[in-house]
């Protein structure tokens, strides 16, 4: 009986992780379309930015519906691509002295890649709890 309570709680605490990195997908996808969307003007690789957050958008979504550790991964691999994405068009931004995303987006580009990195990681623990 102990193991089946277990078991119920570990299945809450899965389904918690999920739904916060479902959200936080579609903040930073929301994040992403904005300011992708904003700078495309002042330089039209960075409409790049808000494809990815669509991407990223669609996924969060995606993963709030269904609460699949499998999710985890996609999630992952997203925060991944965007973060290398905002890092990327940064230094091509100051390179070419052209406006668009600021360098200090850089800290946020390189923490994007270690929570997406984490997320990876974090599947293997939450597909046995599932």
């Amino acid at each position: 009986m102990r193991e089946t309570w277990q078991r119920v709680g570990e299945y809450a605490e899965v389904r918690r992780r999920l739904k916060w990195a479902a959200i936080g997908s579609i903040v930073f996808g929301i994040i992403a379309i904005v300011m992708g969307v904003a700078t495309a003007g002042e330089n039209p690789l960075n409409i790049g930015l808000a494809v990815i957050g669509g991407l990223l958008f669609a996924e969060g979504i995606w993963l709030l519906l269904t609460l699949r550790p499998v999710g985890l991964i996609v999630d992952g691999i997203m925060l991944c691509i965007l973060g290398v994405w905002i890092i990327f068009i940064s230094i091509y931004n100051m390179t070419q002295g052209s406006g668009g995303i600021s360098p200090i987006f850089i800290p946020l580009g390189i923490f994007q890649i270690y929570w997406g990195v984490q997320n990876i990681f974090r599947y293997r623990s939450l597909k046995r709890d599932f």
